[in-house]
């Protein structure tokens, strides 16, 4: 509990519940401990929304200053090559087959969330279905290329990731 401390003050807390044991305050209705539990859990939401996203605009300030990077979208997406291609060019509603490293940054680490290299198994899309700041970072590459992109929540999942709270999205993706 000491976690969400930001939120409440844990005497009080305390001290409530021992009024409440003696008979001195009655216990809230349904409706009115739903609401109290539902904005605190807002509250706790939002305090790690704010917290997810200083870290992710750090990163990608940081990612913004290496000579290698090319910025995008400002301060939303940013690729850098990795290996050159030799083919025709992609385009938004172009077919794309490639390999897929999905990662996340997670306590200040890279962590690899999805793999299609290491079952050898190319998936493809559709650039236009995919999330913006992913079309945006893929779009322009050949075939043979490799790219690592990096998204900024906003032009991804937001706040509704399912890794968590307002996520970096990392891909190294080369297209087949």
């Amino acid at each position: 509990m000491s976690q969400y401390s930001p939120f409440y003050d844990f005497d009080v807390v305390m001290e409530n519940l021992r009024d409440l044991e003696k008979g001195n305050i009655k216990p809230f209705e349904k409706n009115e401990y739903q609401q109290q539990l539902l904005s605190f859990l807002h509250n706790i939401s939002d305090y790690h929304n704010r917290i997810s996203l200083e870290v992710v605009e750090a990163y990608l300030s940081e990612i913004a200053t290496r000579e290698t990077v090319v910025e995008v979208v400002p301060q939303k997406v940013y690729y850098e090559v990795l290996q050159s291609g030799n083919d025709s060019v992609s385009t938004l509603d172009s077919n794309f087959k490639m390999h897929l490293i999905e990662s996340r940054v997670l306590e200040g680490e890279e962590v690899v969330i999805k793999d299609t290299r290491t079952a050898n198994k190319p998936i493809a899309i559709v650039l236009s279905d995919t999330i913006l700041g992913f079309a945006k970072g893929a779009s322009g590459m050949i075939c043979g290329e490799r790219r690592k992109i990096y998204i900024h929540p906003d032009l991804a999942y937001g706040k509704y990731g399912s890794t968590g709270f307002q996520q970096i999205m990392i891909y190294d993706v080369e297209r087949l």
